[in-house]
């Protein structure tokens, strides 16, 4: 948000929640798991830009920082960049599964200024 500000740019926060990811542990193995997201992360830091920060929170949760942006509709191209991403199969040991996750978003400081 510092850079953000400083630069006169916007930034904005992607939360991707995996959507059915239990049933995917529950059924085929915590290890398949695993392996698909590490392949979810892996595609995701190759679809982003080089400024773009991605991590996963936890359980199959993952948090994209977006700096630099111009102006909010950049905020949502990304997301459906990131959508479209999720279209093609992931490998995960013997397995191609395919997994869609729901995206919220916020934009600095159109949606707020301090992370409060």
């Amino acid at each position: 948000m510092l850079h953000s500000e400083e630069s006169g740019s916007l930034g904005a926060v992607l939360f991707l929640d995996l959507d059915r990811f239990k049933h995917i542990n529950d059924s085929l193995g915590h290890p398949v798991g695993d392996l698909l997201l590490k392949g979810i992360a892996h595609r995701l830091k190759e679809t982003l830009r080089d400024i773009d920060t991605v991590a996963r929170l936890g359980g199959d949760e993952f948090i994209v920082l977006l700096p630099g942006l111009l102006q909010p509709s950049d905020a949502k191209a990304i997301a459906n960049k990131l959508l479209a991403c999720f279209s093609t199969p992931f490998e995960a040991g013997e397995h191609e599964l395919y997994i869609s996750p729901s995206i919220g978003s916020c934009v600095f400081p159109t949606d707020g200024t301090d992370v409060a």
